[in-house]
């Protein structure tokens, strides 16, 4: 295979990375930046909108 079809299969591949709502985004490293999905970023939106008040509730 050669290595320009290699290096567009895997930056094909790196860019789907998943998260989990309730944990705080990952930084971003490297030189491919992620795809976001809408559904990601309706969810990381309430994450963060929901973050303060809990983080207030939590040290009364």
């Amino acid at each position: 295979m050669p290595f320009w079809l290699w290096k567009f299969a895997l930056s094909k591949t790196v860019r789907y990375r998943p998260h989990i709502r309730f944990f705080e985004a990952v930084p971003l490293k490297g030189t491919v930046s992620p795809l976001p999905s809408p559904s990601e970023l309706k969810a990381r939106a309430a994450f963060e909108e929901r973050k303060p008040v809990v983080t207030a509730a939590a040290t009364l």
